[in-house]
């Protein structure tokens, strides 16, 4: 073998390598027979034999990759140790960083501790781009925090399993078995069509369809259980995330489409409602004959929490009106808003 080859045959061994560890996940257990498939799936073509060659590689060498191997049974597991850094290239930047810590902050106040397990070996991965010693590790997890807007709660707790059967489901739009208890303590079992995920203050709601055709929804912690099923389907045409969450009523009292007007002397509110507005359909116009004042229209839902904003920020606020609509002519995706802090 002369030194081309040899370089060649040596370079294909270690992108093999590095495809076999990219499959090996954190969160649970994978086979032989699963890397293989994969692989398979992927274009790569390796033999069975080669590939147990390949694993048996890396557990000789679990100094350099802590994999945990499970042997009480066959076949044989493997999946990366859940303390350790995972195998994640390329190395994070300090912009993606700085974003990472920010849904740290977001994600920790809206889901519960389980939940996050599956990301935590990035999250520790991006906390060690800039450790450059101790001093700066402790003053970089100081540098950001995450305020919510509104009234903040526990989130509620979701069964270990369930998020990440449905997100497998979402995933490859596959049919998902849910196990729920109804309010009289009936046990309950469904097979249904996944479709999206909504997150809304601490909850998370599953979205699907059922086989009658109904568009549903159920909050994941109300689930005891969730079983990814090897049934696939096609996602329904007819089907609009925006549209359903703008019409739904999740854990808030929403009522009718209005038109709101309100009228403010304050520039900095102002300006704040200029750079985050309620939707597409606000508008700021100088108030008719009052110099340095404004008035702000929109078409929103009107609501408890509408009503508890006008309130907070009423030393903005001049005067306000709602005015009912008598049809909605605005789609409604477009009336959707998120209160702002000011």
């Amino acid at each position: 073998m002369n030194e081309d080859t040899a370089s060649s045959t040596m370079f294909e061994d270690v992108v093999t390598m590095i495809r076999i560890l990219s499959l090996i996940p954190q969160d649970r257990w994978t086979t032989v027979a699963e890397i293989h498939q994969e692989l398979e799936d992927r274009g790569v073509e390796i033999h069975r034999r080669t590939l147990q060659r390949y694993l048996k590689t890396i557990r000789d060498h679990s100094d350099v990759f802590p994999i945990h191997v499970e042997t009480s049974g066959k076949p044989y597991g493997f999946c990366w140790d859940p303390q350790s850094a995972g195998f994640h290239l390329p190395q994070l930047g300090v912009e993606q960083m700085l974003l990472l810590r920010i849904a740290e902050e977001r994600l920790q106040s809206h889901l519960p501790p389980q939940a996050i397990t599956p990301i935590r070996p990035l999250l520790r991965s991006a906390r060690r781009v800039i450790k450059y010693d101790d001093e700066t590790e402790g003053t970089w997890l100081r540098k950001v925090k995450v305020l919510e807007d509104a009234q903040s709660f526990q989130p509620p707790v979701i069964r270990p399993g369930v998020l990440s059967a449905i997100a497998d489901a979402l995933f490859i739009d596959h049919k998902v078995l849910l196990r729920c208890r109804s309010a009289r303590s009936r046990n309950t079992e469904v097979i249904v069509r996944p479709l999206a995920i909504i997150q809304k203050g601490v909850r998370t709601y599953l979205v699907y369809q059922t086989d009658a055709g109904d568009f549903q929804h159920i909050a994941l912690n109300r689930l005891d259980a969730a079983e990814l099923m090897q049934d696939a389907f096609e996602r329904p045409e007819n089907f609009d995330l925006e549209d359903y969450s703008a019409k739904i009523r999740l854990n808030d009292a929403r009522g009718k489409a209005m038109r709101l007007s309100i009228t403010s002397d304050d520039p900095e509110f102002v300006r704040i409602l200029s750079e985050s507005p309620f939707n597409q359909t606000q508008k700021i116009e100088d108030a008719p004959g009052k110099t340095g004042s404004w008035v702000i229209t929109a078409v929103v839902e009107d609501s408890l929490l509408l009503d508890g904003w006008l309130a907070e920020h009423r030393g903005s606020i001049i005067s306000s009106t709602k005015t009912a609509l008598r049809q909605r002519s605005i789609p409604a995706q477009n009336l959707v808003w998120r209160f702002r802090p000011i």
